[in-house]
């Protein structure tokens, strides 16, 4: 298994052209048995990981990937509005569905499910995500929108104001970050070790994925109160920043 996981690495860092995709290529032999459920990729996604497929297949011959479409976290930057991006985290499939929307501002749950091969159900549980985003609205049952470009200038512009304007709330409320820390560090360091490099949207999507799904747990930061959280944990020396992407302070022996 450990062998595995170098192998990934040594991929990661050679792949080129494939260089957005990172890769945890496994054994079948060694691994326990994963889901074996299909799913049909969009085709820009498809495009990159066929690109990928044929360069191991030169590399490891007669080696030969089957991909798992629905293990992993897909990173996406979109663009709200001009000069307005967000980072999403989000699962493969998710990040699949969104993808439809581009170069049409609706789609219905039947063209969905018809495009990627699933259940209808599958796509409705799966597009909250996006709508709790606000991201798409869905107008009608089953007609899912993109919210107007207009709507997100307008919101963008209010964080920025709000931002310069509530400085002052934001530091006297990092007091709290020590108690907060105690619940998120470990989530957060278990996030970095595994992937490597994070931003802060990166990592405030992943949380919420994650803490979300332990029942007893619900995740309620802010991105400002966990910008608070982060900073400490880089005053702590247990986080480096660099180049708007935090990791895990490397030890020396």
């Amino acid at each position: 298994m450990l062998r595995d996981v170098e192998e990934s690495q040594y991929l990661d860092a050679t792949s080129g052209e494939c260089a957005h995709l990172r890769v945890l290529v496994i054994s079948q032999v060694f691994w326990p048995s994963l889901p074996d459920d299909s799913l049909e990729f969009h085709p820009r996604m498809l495009r990159l990981l066929r690109r990928f497929s044929i360069w191991y297949s030169e590399l490891k011959a007669p080696r030969q990937l089957e991909w798992k479409p629905w293990l992993g976290v897909a990173c996406l930057e979109v663009e709200l509005a001009p000069g307005c991006k967000k980072e999403y985290t989000v699962t493969p499939f998710q990040a699949n569905l969104i993808m439809h929307f581009e170069g049409s501002d609706c789609q219905h749950v039947h063209e969905l499910a018809a495009s990627c091969h699933v259940a209808e159900m599958v796509v409705r549980k799966n597009m909250v995500r996006w709508v709790t985003y606000g991201l798409v609205a869905e107008v009608e049952l089953g007609l899912y929108r993109v919210v107007p470009r207009d709507i997100h200038k307008a919101h963008c512009q209010e964080v920025l104001l709000g931002d310069e304007d509530h400085d002052d709330c934001r530091t006297a409320s990092s007091a709290n970050t020590g108690q907060v820390g105690q619940l998120y560090e470990p989530y957060i360091i278990g996030m970095l070790t595994n992937l490597g490099e994070l931003s802060l949207d990166q990592v405030h999507n992943l949380l919420e994925m994650f803490v979300n799904q332990d029942g007893d747990r619900t995740y309620a930061l802010s991105t400002s109160s966990l910008s608070a959280l982060m900073k400490r944990l880089c005053h702590d020396d247990t986080l480096d920043y660099s180049g708007g992407v935090y990791s895990l302070r490397s030890r020396e022996p």
